[in-house]
């Protein structure tokens, strides 16, 4: 069930994105929050404790953000905006007990939190001056969630990495909406939005699902 579940979701994923060059019809929405919320139904069926809960919740606001999104981005872009950060709020109640203290993460995942950490800052700097005073709270308040989401998952002490490339693939894809929407249109780029966002959103779940299984080993090195 769980790879049935998971061809249906990349199907879906990959049918929208084939026609991201349409207007937004009923059937292209529906297939995008199809392809998330697979993802929700997978993590549920393979639930063992708590988090795995918290992280169908976060799966289910991400698919009804990306419907919101869709439907009328500019009336629901602010409802859109809501529900993606209470998504991330709950990626980061799900990865906060297996988070370590920044002083024992090995020397490999400091230098990746800080290169996050100063990439966020870096976007923050570009995007911000440029954000209608209307939306100056709601996404500069969003950027500083997915950037606590972003570090909760690289300080997380979990086998594989996908989680954290899941993580850093959501911010690449975050970052190319902000500067298509506020900064400047990024022509055929704009396309990667959405590869990069599901690709992120599936290497998240599935490497939370299978957080416990042996993988590459981060550099224990001080």
């Amino acid at each position: 069930m769980k790879n049935y579940l998971l061809v249906v979701s990349i199907l879906a994923a990959l049918v929208y994105w084939a026609m991201r060059a349409q207007i937004a019809t009923p059937f292209s929405i529906f297939l995008k929050g199809l392809s998330i919320a697979c993802l929700a139904v997978l993590a549920w069926q393979q639930r063992h404790s708590w988090q795995e809960m918290l992280l169908v919740v976060a799966l289910c606001f991400h698919s009804v953000g990306d419907v919101l999104l869709d439907w009328d981005r500019t009336k629901l872009f602010l409802p859109a905006v809501g529900t993606f950060m209470l998504g991330h709020v709950f990626y980061l109640i799900t990865f906060w007990p297996n988070m370590l203290a920044l002083n024992a993460l090995p020397s490999s995942k400091k230098l990746l939190f800080g290169a996050i950490l100063l990439y966020g800052l870096a976007m923050a700097a570009i995007i911000i001056p440029h954000l209608p005073k209307n939306l100056f709270a709601a996404v500069a308040l969003y950027m500083c969630v997915i950037l606590m989401m972003t570090l909760a998952a690289t300080s997380a002490n979990y086998r594989n990495p996908w989680i954290i490339v899941g993580a850093i693939l959501y911010v690449i894809s975050d970052s190319l909406i902000a500067l298509d929407t506020f900064v400047r249109p990024l022509g055929m780029s704009a396309h990667l939005i959405w590869p990069l966002y599901y690709a992120g959103q599936m290497l998240i779940v599935t490497g939370f699902l299978n957080r416990n299984a042996p993988a590459i080993a981060w550099s224990t090195a001080r």
